[in-house]
């Protein structure tokens, strides 16, 4: 006979009920709970790394390696900023250093990973430039030669002169401008006005008081020293209505010889900033002058003058071109309170002015230096 158990069917039901839910069935678990599910977290984004300049693959470089020393002629210097899979970077701070005296521009970002410096100089020099990237200091280096003009490339960037030779009563061959300082033509004739040039009061540096319409000024100069630009008198003719009709007080360099020696030395950027004369070339003393005998005709062919007055001291005025009848030209030869000028009167041998007043605007005609 079968014995039946009544009361194992509800563990048995229990059972029945778990393994359903587990899935033991055959079937998917689900639970009736979905609330408690939790979804997986969403994966950060990764922040770029900033690029670091490599003082290796970045370069610096020059073109033209060699230029000129006449503070116009550049160079260009070029900085390649890359990281060290020489990728570019473009937003990088460059700066530019160098071993000489040069003048450097402010840097230009190309935006490609290069990075321009143009450079200039007016001293003959070699100078090595050094170039660093958001503060890496590039391996890489470069140099630029600053080399001396000749002396026609110097005549033309100052001015466009030439040079010419005269041979002068002692026989020696001397070298002249072929025209007046500020002069932008030899000239065509005594009343061609293109080569009439400059009026410098005597003696001062060419601050822009020599060009002709340059402003008048009433205060004296307390200084030789032109390269002050807050004087009162910077760059301005300045008026002298007075007993000596100098430009500068009684006080500075009465007797003229600072002046003179200063105008009888070649222009240094340095020791002798007031020398007006281009290119190795000074102001001609008066005996200059007189040894070129310009009464000849055949130097005075060469030497072609141009009948220019002088600029008044009293109140700035220059006369009227049809007005002048003589070529007047400084000489550093003085003496007191007098300069001396070198006067050609139109058809008349050539003299000399011993009273030259030193406030009046003469041109200047420029002559080289005997060996």
């Amino acid at each position: 006979m079968k014995i039946t158990n009544f009361k194992m069917y509800p563990l048995m039901i229990a059972v029945s009920a778990f393994l359903a839910l587990s899935g033991c069935d055959g079937t998917t678990g689900i639970s009736s709970d979905t609330g408690i599910v939790a979804s997986a977290p969403a994966p950060e984004t990764p922040v770029p790394e900033t690029p670091v300049p490599d003082a290796g693959t970045s370069t610096v470089t020059a073109s033209p390696a060699s230029v000129t020393a006449d503070g116009t002629a550049t160079s260009t210097i070029t900085v390649t900023v890359s990281d060290a899979s020489s990728n570019p970077i473009v937003d990088a701070m460059v700066t530019l250093s160098q071993t000489g005296s040069s003048t450097i521009s402010t840097v230009t970002n190309v935006g490609d990973g290069t990075y321009t410096f143009e450079v200039s100089s007016t001293t003959v020099e070699t100078v090595t430039y050094t170039a660093t990237a958001d503060g890496v200091s590039i391996t890489q280096t470069t140099n630029v030669d600053f080399t001396q003009q000749t002396e026609a490339e110097c005549l033309l960037s100052a001015g466009g002169y030439e040079a010419i030779i005269i041979k002068d009563t002692n026989d020696n061959n001397r070298t002249w401008l072929d025209r007046n300082l500020g002069a932008s033509e030899v000239a065509a004739g005594p009343y061609d006005e293109a080569a009439f040039g400059h009026y410098y009061q005597w003696g001062r540096s060419a601050d822009g008081h020599q060009e002709g319409t340059s402003d008048t000024n009433d205060t004296l100069a307390t200084t030789l020293d032109g390269s002050d630009t807050n004087t009162d008198w910077y760059g301005k003719f300045i008026l002298s209505n007075r007993t000596n009709l100098d430009w500068v007080t009684s006080t500075v360099d009465n007797n003229g010889s600072l002046r003179a020696n200063t105008w009888s030395i070649p222009y240094d950027e340095v020791t002798n900033p007031n020398q007006v004369c281009p290119c190795g070339y000074i102001v001609p003393t008066a005996q200059d002058f007189v040894d070129l005998n310009l009464s000849n005709p055949a130097n005075a062919d060469i030497f072609k003058i141009a009948y220019t007055d002088r600029r008044a001291a009293e109140d700035g005025s220059i006369p009227l071109p049809t007005d002048r009848k003589l070529a007047i030209f400084w000489t550093t030869t003085h003496d007191n309170n007098d300069s001396h000028y070198y006067a050609m009167y139109f058809g008349e041998p050539g003299k000399i002015w011993d009273n030259g007043k030193r406030g009046a605007g003469v041109p200047v005609r420029c002559i080289k230096p005997l060996p």
